[in-house]
Parts: structure tokens; sequence; C-alpha cells
């Protein structure tokens, strides 16, 4: 998808930002509960996508592991 080396790295730099900024609300979540969450983050656009967009499906992502640990 993505010849270049210069954007596949750029899109993983994007996403392992939006997850260091974003991961607190998760582990705070999980702190007294005896739950594990493993992750596995396709990037399936065909384009590099602006950060905010990244950003937005990284918190989605969070949100709705939340919400399930939650329950």
């Amino acid at each position: 998808k993505f010849p270049k080396a210069v954007h596949r790295n750029r899109i993983r730099r994007q996403i392992r930002e939006a997850w260091r900024l974003h991961k607190h609300r998760l582990y705070r979540a999980l702190k007294n509960k005896e739950h594990q969450i493993a992750f596995l983050v396709l990037y399936t656009a065909t384009e590099p996508l602006p950060y905010p967009e990244i950003e937005k499906a990284m918190k989605q992502m969070i949100w709705r592991a939340e919400k399930k640990v939650g329950s």
C-alpha cells in the first residue's frame, strides 16, 4: 500500500503518539480490575490520513474498550 518507508514510518509514529496521549484513560479503567487487554491496530486507509483522524479513531477504540471493561 505504501511503497515509501517515510510514509509507513509517519503512520506508525502518528498511531504511537495517539496511543501515548490517550492510554491513561484505559489504564485508569483497568486499575482495580483483573482484566488484560491486547490491541492490534490495523491501518486500512489507502492513503495517509491527517493526525486528527488517526487520533479520533484511537479515542474511539479506547472508549469502546473502557465500556467493555466497565460492564
